[in-house]
């Protein structure tokens, strides 16, 4: 038969009654739960906003604070609806177990509860607590790298935008500056070779340029593709 090992937790023990607080703290620690009591709602609120809990054992019936008060509190605070509760209770009447779980508790069992069934329970609550806080911790992980390549594109995307600009005025003086080459007077053969090089290369960083805005327009939202038919015998012929 396969044990399924036990997991460490911080346990929260509520109840009213000293013998039963002390019981369950005992049991608890002897599979190396860190436990702490509250003897009231009202403590245990307070504990839970001031200390991190795996799992709240909560009994039902106490005065100032009872058990439903403190599931209906805790459903209301974001932070303390996602602490698991394992309801533990004299009250062995349907209606009330009912009530917990519909208030949010987890489980409920009822006192006293058997040792055997108690760890199993605690063990499973702690199990899917930790596996639901290893989720969430990879889903903000996932989330802050969704941001950075987010980041990252939008820098790229202004850093192709600067380039293509600043890449304009120096091709901009340079054909001017060869077309006046041009008009100055009559040029050897060497210097309308080395002129027509200068304008090639100028056409291809034209192009170059047209190509990055294309891109950081596209990226940016500013280019909206519009699909159609097209004429493959026409686009053949363009070849």
């Amino acid at each position: 038969m396969l044990t399924i090992p036990n997991v460490q937790g911080s346990i929260l023990v509520v109840d009213d009654n000293a013998v039963i607080r002390q019981i369950m703290k005992l049991a608890l620690e002897q599979n190396n739960h860190h436990v702490t009591l509250a003897n009231d709602g009202c403590q245990a609120i307070d504990m839970m906003r001031t200390h991190f809990f795996d799992l709240v054992l909560l009994d039902i019936m106490m005065p100032n604070m009872n058990g439903f008060q403190v599931l209906e509190y805790m459903a209301q605070e974001p932070a303390l609806a996602r602490i698991p509760v394992i309801v533990i209770s004299a009250d062995s009447q349907i209606d009330s177990a009912i009530r917990c779980i519909q208030l949010g508790a987890e489980d409920y069992l009822v006192k006293p509860p058997n040792q055997t069934l108690l760890r199993t329970r605690v063990n499973t609550s702690l199990r899917k607590k930790f596996l639901y806080d290893q989720e969430q911790a990879h889903q903000a992980e996932m989330e802050q790298m969704y941001e950075a390549v987010n980041m990252a594109n939008q820098a790229k995307t202004e850093f192709i935008a600067m380039a293509a600009h600043e890449l304009r005025n120096p091709i901009a003086q340079i054909s001017v500056t060869n077309e006046i080459f041009r008009r100055v007077g009559p040029l050897n053969e060497k210097q309308e070779q080395l002129l027509d090089q200068v304008n090639f290369s100028l056409e291809r960083m034209q192009a170059l340029i047209v190509d990055l805005d294309d891109v950081s327009r596209l990226e940016s939202g500013h280019i909206r593709l519009k699909l159609g038919p097209l004429d493959l015998n026409q686009l053949i012929s363009m070849i």
